[in-house]
């Protein structure tokens, strides 16, 4: 995925991510005993818990020629899938695997002239969509996580975003927005190519599919301008929820009530909004620029990304600025901020493109109490309710393994 330049924030785009494969099993009862997904420096992944206790999963990796990248847990806690990246004598390859808790290992997808390097799985958690890039394009493709048949390549494109249908049978695809070839098309499990849908896409990133299966999020061109809107699988407008100035950037709530959005112009751009699914109660909130927000898991709070200091540019990962965790309780509008910290280089890359990445990564604990998030000194929990954090472990990127 090619970032979505952002109006509000010069962010960098720099693809990455973390995750790893290995050495230590553990039952689907123990995961549960540590619900938390570490990335470490070197490349391997370890299971923690609250109290900063850790269990390796990878111990192989050594940071060069061998890593464990993009780690994404499966909704239901039992199994990781990773990209293993492998360097040696010139020669690179990166295979899509599955790592099972009970102690199965599956290659799915290999092959070296096409890097896999986002990884989301289906609500199911029985297949895979991922995308892979080489010097001429990205692909989508979709697999069993069973590796039970080879994966299949869906649509090539550029930039490129997706969502998964509730049941697990439909992907709607976001293609070359901000370019002429800009699409929405909508690819049926099993079937030969995804079949183009009859709308013109305003600026934006990753659709978002709605609980019932036939309605998605998404924003459009039309006649009056962009608008937020939701749309049925043929591309017809069922909601109109919000006219934009320009483009925006948003995420559905997890019971599909709420959408929060902020605008990328206009006279406040960055500024947080929800907007309820039928289109009435669009509240604003925190008029400073803000650039990355997450559902909590029953939908009651919204916690989101601020700046602390105003900055014009930023032109390397090392002069990211600290960062400050805010916690929107939706139904009052109170907002609480907490401490400042500064991000992981890791962290900071799933920042541009926060919108896709809160569709196949957890960052809020399924109590909606807990978040977490790694900084230069590693991974920690934040205890909404009281302000406490509290240090995992050593890593750059951290994850719940269940919603």
């Amino acid at each position: 995925m090619r970032r979505l330049l952002l109006a509000l924030v010069a962010l960098l785009a720099l693809a990455a991510g973390s995750a790893g494969a290995g050495a230590w099993w553990h039952s689907a009862r123990e995961a549960q005993l540590w619900p938390i997904l570490v990335q470490q420096s070197d490349g391997n992944l370890l299971l923690a818990n609250h109290q900063g206790q850790t269990r390796p999963l990878t111990t192989d990796a050594d940071g060069q020629t061998r890593l464990y990248l993009f780690a994404a847990p499966a909704p239901d806690g039992n199994s990781i899938a990773l990209v293993a990246l492998r360097n040696a004598a010139q020669q690179r390859s990166a295979a899509l695997e599955v790592l099972r808790l009970d102690g199965q290992r599956v290659t799915v997808y290999d092959d070296p002239t096409n890097s896999p390097f986002y990884l989301s799985w289906a609500p199911d958690s029985q297949k895979l969509a991922f995308l892979t890039s080489n010097e001429s394009s990205m692909t989508l493709w979709a697999v069993p996580s069973s590796g039970s048949a080879s994966a299949e390549q869906i649509a090539q494109g550029e930039p490129f975003y997706f969502t998964w249908s509730p049941n697990s049978k439909q992907l709607l695809l976001h293609i070359g927005g901000g370019t002429p070839s800009d699409s929405l098309q909508l690819y049926r499990w099993g079937t030969a190519q995804p079949e183009l849908i009859n709308a013109k896409p305003a600026m934006f990133n990753a659709p978002s599919w709605l609980l019932n299966g036939e309605h998605a999020v998404v924003a459009l061109q039309q006649p009056s301008g962009p608008q937020l809107v939701t749309i049925d699988t043929q591309g017809d407008i069922v909601q109109q929820l919000v006219r934009l100035n320009g483009g925006t950037l948003f995420t559905v709530s997890p019971d599909a009530s709420q959408v929060a959005y902020i605008a990328l112009n206009g006279p406040t751009p960055g500024q947080l909004h929800v907007v309820q699914l039928d289109g009435r109660n669009d509240r604003s909130f925190n008029p400073a620029p803000i650039f990355a927000f997450f559902w909590s898991a029953k939908g009651d709070k919204l916690a989101f990304l601020s700046m602390v200091d105003e900055v014009d540019t930023i032109s390397t990962r090392q002069d990211f600025p600290h960062l400050r965790w805010n916690v929107l309780t939706v139904q009052d509008g109170k907002v609480e901020s907490f401490q400042p910290f500064q991000p992981s280089t890791a962290f900071i890359d799933l920042l541009p493109y926060f919108d896709q990445y809160a569709q196949s990564i957890r960052l809020w604990d399924p109590t909606g109490r807990h978040l977490l998030y790694a900084s230069t000194s590693g991974v920690f929990t934040l205890d909404v309710t009281t302000g406490q954090t509290t240090r995992v472990s050593s890593g750059v990127l951290g994850m719940w393994m269940n919603k």
